[in-house]
């Protein structure tokens, strides 16, 4: 079964084909909008579709080379980091499984592998609070944060929206101070802000772990989701936000404020204005400084307001005269309606 779906997809294409097959897909993960992406990965011939295909080819260095490119990696320069170990772990998670007949069901084995690597990236992070710096140590160190790294920019890359889950664990394991007595600042601020990227990546809508993980009663579980809240620049969140804004603790609704004034959106407004009117200085300010950026970036956009009626128009009364069949009726005399010459002839 899997030799003769091998020989229908292109298995047997030369090495320069392949290595363009590799080159396409990865561009269409750097450049590609949402809606160009899901046409690219549900088409047959669609470039992402056959980049995926190519990560059970025979050849392994073809499947490492498409592994990279998941993530951003390329064979015509220098691939950073080189102490990462992401590529061998996804292929061993796929290479136990037959391959998908359906570009969906194939992204679902991807998408699959990546959250298990995400939980795997977690567990690695909690297991460092039991480990003492060596040689070996550092080099663990150094392989974990690379994996971790790439397994996020490819499941940015591919909106892989199934693994928010593992992203929100991720967030909240960076945020445990066992882990951060072990993990450098700078290297914690680096993966909790690729793991906000590939949130806010992702439709909204198919996040609903993130946005009830923001209202929980956990304290450090809300605040390491809110810092997410930073990377978002959908509209379409904004509903979710003011829904979330509605029974927030208030150890997370400056940040909530902060995206809604960030993103603009009229509709936060009224919202807004209950907060400025509320009893907290501190957050009556953030309120008053978030409606005025967004009133702001109204008046930029002068499109936006057209002067348009409160009230649906009379379009009777606004008419030069009302449409009636009979002539009698006609609010002007026949004379005045005479304006040409030639009509009168």
């Amino acid at each position: 079964m899997i030799s003769s779906f091998h020989a229908q997809e292109g298995f047997g294409l030369p090495p320069p084909m392949l290595a363009q097959e590799i080159a396409n897909g990865r561009s269409v993960l750097a450049n590609a909008s949402p809606a160009q992406l899901r046409a690219e990965l549900y088409h047959a011939k669609g470039s992402l579709n056959r980049l995926l295909i190519l990560l059970w080819h025979k050849d392994e260095r073809v499947r490492t080379a498409a592994a990279l490119a998941l993530s951003g990696g390329d064979g015509h320069r220098a691939y950073i980091p080189r102490n990462g170990h992401f590529a061998g772990a996804l292929l061993r998670r796929l290479t136990g499984q037959n391959i998908a007949p359906t570009p969906q069901e194939r992204l679902e084995q991807v998408a699959q592998a990546l959250h298990d690597l995400l939980e795997q990236s977690a567990n690695d992070l909690r297991g460092m609070a039991n480990m003492h710096y060596s040689f070996l140590s550092c080099a663990l160190y150094l392989a974990l944060l690379g994996t971790c790294r790439d397994t996020l920019a490819s499941v940015r890359r591919l909106r892989v929206a199934t693994a928010h889950k593992g992203l929100c664990r991720l967030l909240y394991e960076l945020k445990q101070p066992s882990v951060m007595r072990r993990l450098n600042a700078q290297d914690a601020a680096a993966l909790a802000n690729e793991a906000a990227l590939a949130l806010a990546a992702m439709p909204p809508q198919e996040l609903p772990g993130f946005w009830h993980g923001l209202m929980q009663g956990e304290k450090r579980r809300r605040l390491a989701y809110a810092e997410a809240l930073s990377a978002f620049s959908d509209r379409r969140a904004v509903p979710y936000l003011l829904q979330t804004l509605e029974g927030a603790h208030l150890d997370i609704v400056i940040p909530l404020v902060r995206c809604l004034a960030r993103l603009g959106d009229p509709q936060a407004l009224p919202a807004l204005e209950r907060l400025a009117q509320g009893r907290n200085r501190a957050l009556r300010q953030e309120a008053a400084a978030a409606m005025g950026q967004i009133l702001r970036g109204l008046e930029k956009r002068p499109s936006r307001l057209l002067l348009r009626p409160a009230a649906p128009p009379d379009f009777e009364r606004q008419l030069l005269r009302p449409l009636k069949e009979r002539r009698e009726t006609l609010l002007e005399p026949e004379e005045l309606l005479r304006s040409h010459p030639q009509e009168e002839q």
